[in-house]
């Protein structure tokens, strides 16, 4: 998503910090945190195999693809009854029940990382590999501004003296608070890039 190089340029020399050690943890950091709050992969990786249970055949057209965006569906299989039965296996099963869906009986949604049936329904559970997610510094530029403007955000963070804030009242009395875990950009734009599970 965003580039150890391009956060050393961005944050020059932290003050009291070996920056061969510190930023690709702060890389990491704010990538993971950017993860966890979108409720989705971002980082390129390749193979990500996930297990849905489909709890609702009827109902249930669609599958999320947490790792997004993705690149490739390199295979979809479904395992129906009765190979499961109340929320376990059968004795017996095995890899080999495993069914392979054919490419020409699925759509994936681009936008959206869906993906759904042509004329049907998932049913059973399916297991879904593909591969997805942005490259170094290819993610679009206000999530690369964002991560950047975190990770200025966090490193100002590490000055104890920046974690709380003092305000001085009118009549001589002062209050101090905790500042926010989190740039308000940051905060922001990854609810708008947030995707929710139903």
């Amino acid at each position: 998503m965003i580039k150890t190089t391009t956060l050393r340029s961005e944050l020059g020399v932290i003050k009291g910090r070996a920056n061969e050690d510190t930023l690709p943890r702060l890389r990491n950091a704010v990538i993971a945190l950017w993860e966890s709050r979108t409720n989705r992969l971002w980082s390129a990786r390749t193979g990500r195999t996930m297990e849905f249970r489909v709890t609702h055949p009827l109902t249930e057209r669609a599958l999320f693809l947490d790792l997004y965006p993705v690149s490739a569906v390199t295979s979809v299989e479904q395992r129906f009854a009765p190979q499961i039965r109340q929320g376990s296996w059968t004795s017996g099963a095995s890899d080999d029940d495993w069914e392979t869906v054919d490419a020409d009986n699925y759509f994936l949604r681009e936008d959206t990382g869906q993906l759904e049936r042509f004329n049907g329904h998932w049913d059973g559970l399916v297991r879904v590999t593909w591969d997805g997610g942005y490259a170094d510094d290819e993610a679009p530029a206000d999530i690369i501004e964002s991560l950047i403007l975190q990770a200025q955000f966090m490193v100002a963070r590490w000055d104890p003296s920046k974690i709380a804030i003092t305000s001085q009242g009118f009549e001589g009395g002062s209050t101090s608070f905790i500042t926010g875990d989190v740039h308000p950009m940051f905060k922001k734009l990854s609810r708008h890039y947030r995707r929710l599970t139903t």
